[in-house]
């Protein structure tokens, strides 16, 4: 008799003896190591309790929905493949959702995703490493092929997306309503909307990331919305990013940061276009503690519009803008050159204003400390 059997629930006997030894204090069920291949996948993965590790062999995996919610169902669980050789994909060719809900100390790792897009929901500490998401047309009313949503803490690393075609509103990797995580070198480039996406979210680090864009095919497809969109976010560095392709306008520039507070933009390279800072209507409309430095653009600007708001602790320095001009002029008032929160690695603080860049030309609000810029 199998005394570990699932029930239709969705809760083994092998889970409960998990969480009342955990109230008791009595040491837990060791997890299980499962050794899947395309040949038995079906079968071992409904097997797969919290905690679990899957070492899943080279081949293709083709996911049904029973597939689908066998892999999303438990917290704790490390999927691990052998880089790009490990392929889920859907069953009909067409876009499926594989969506974790509600899950945590979740592991995917070294998975080629095809025809397939990701989605965490309400999750905490994950990590998304060493995986490959490639789609010939992303489905309609879908944001991203990779979404984490309300979700805290975690990692995603060594990500490759190639999109080559898409919808409205599609980007490479998205952050919504999240805390905590760092997106780190990844790749994400083709016939794309949007590259990197942060929003609505708090202690972020985004770097050493690479994003191209390839105009789309059609007009459908042409639409831009910023290589790097960051808005409504608190404590984000963004820094070693590298960014090609986007136009310079308005609906496209390396990175767009918009009611940003306590953000940091550094070290990274811009070959088509520059940055865009922007307050909009929202909740909470803020330019606030900006600090914007050593950066190369090689065409376009740096370019602050901050409409019914006063930027305060705004620092812009040590930029090279080889083809463009540096901006700051919409409702600048003296709170542009209050210190940041930031400071010198002796304490010292670090004052607003524009300084030290090289730059095409300056348009600047009169009352804003400038002092060292050269023009190209």
């Amino acid at each position: 008799m199998n005394m570990l059997r699932t029930y239709n629930y969705g809760v083994s006997l092998r889970d409960c003896l998990i969480f009342a030894m955990t109230l008791l204090g009595i040491a837990s069920v060791q997890a299980a190591t499962w050794n899947v291949n395309p040949s038995n996948y079906r079968t071992e993965l409904a097997k797969v309790n919290n905690g679990d590790t899957v070492v899943l062999a080279n081949g293709t995996y083709t996911l049904n929905s029973t597939d689908i919610t066998n892999i999303t169902r438990r917290s704790g669980v490390t999927y691990s493949g052998n880089k790009y050789n490990t392929i889920f994909q859907s069953t009909s060719g067409s876009m499926k959702e594989v969506k974790f809900d509600g899950k945590q100390d979740l592991t995917l790792k070294g998975i080629h995703w095809k025809d397939i897009y990701l989605y965490l929901r309400n999750c905490k500490d994950h990590v998304v490493d060493w995986s490959q998401f490639n789609n010939a047309k992303a489905p309609s009313g879908n944001n991203d092929l990779l979404q984490i949503y309300l979700s805290s803490g975690g990692e995603t690393k060594w990500v490759n997306a190639n999109q080559n075609y898409n919808v409205f509103t599609l980007k490479g990797i998205k952050y919504n309503a999240h805390a905590d995580a760092m997106v780190r070198n990844n790749n994400v480039k083709g016939k794309l909307r949007g590259a990197y996406d942060i929003s609505n979210a708090n202690s972020m680090t985004s770097q050493d990331n690479y994003g191209e864009r390839s105009a789309g095919g059609t007009s459908a497809f042409a639409t831009e919305d910023h290589a790097t969109y960051h808005h409504d976010v608190w404590n984000l560095i963004h820094r070693r990013n590298t960014m090609k392709g986007w136009s310079d306008s308005s609906s496209g520039g390396s990175i767009k940061i918009k009611n940003v507070n306590k953000v940091q933009v550094y070290d990274n390279t811009y070959y088509t276009s520059g940055l865009l800072g922007r307050v909009e209507p929202a909740t909470v409309s803020e330019f606030q503690d900006v600090y914007i430095r050593n950066n190369t653009i090689n065409d376009g600007d740096i370019n602050i519009w901050t409409p019914n708001y006063n930027p305060r602790q705004v620092r812009i320095s040590n930029n090279t803008v080889l083809n463009g001009d540096i901006t700051a002029t919409r409702d600048v008032t003296s709170s542009f050159n209050w210190s940041l929160s930031f400071t010198w690695s002796n304490g010292s603080a670090i004052n607003g204003g524009v300084t030290s860049n090289q730059a095409k030309g300056y348009n600047l609000a009169s009352v804003i400390y400038q002092t060292g810029n050269t023009t190209l």
